[in-house]
């Protein structure tokens, strides 16, 4: 009977870790704090019910970050939508498979706008004709 109990504990547990990676979540809200050493950022999320829930992201190393280059540059106040796994049993972190801001700043819009200008004109540019 040990051992019977104990491929089912094997089994069940196996199924938990299954269904957490298998069953992502798109989830989003705005960021209420970022923890760089831990590489964790917490996002407030408006329920149906109108309250508000937070939940904590876990952003992996190998995570995949859309229009933004690093973890860095995401701040408290900016929109995030990430593809996350959801924490087995409910406690814990999401794990994160991608990241984005869904928003950008003013001012990091204007920076972005002149730095990618540039980079623009200078690719519009005429090609000086070689005699």
């Amino acid at each position: 009977m040990g051992t019977s109990v104990k491929v089912l504990g094997a089994f069940a547990a196996a199924l938990v870790i299954w269904q957490s990676s298998v069953l992502a979540e798109m989830v989003q809200g705005q960021v209420t704090a970022v923890n760089q050493e831990n590489r964790t950022v917490t996002l407030q999320q408006a329920q149906p019910d109108g309250k508000a829930k937070e939940i904590d992201l876990s952003i992996p190393a190998d995570a995949e970050f859309r229009g933004i280059q690093s973890l860095g540059e995401v701040e408290v106040g900016d929109e995030i939508r990430a593809e996350a796994n959801k924490p087995a049993l409910g406690m814990g972190a999401w794990q994160t498979t991608w990241i984005e801001r869904s928003n950008m700043p003013d001012e990091k819009a204007g920076a972005h706008a002149q730095r990618t200008a540039g980079a623009d004109a200078a690719s519009d540019a005429p090609e000086k004709a070689a005699y």
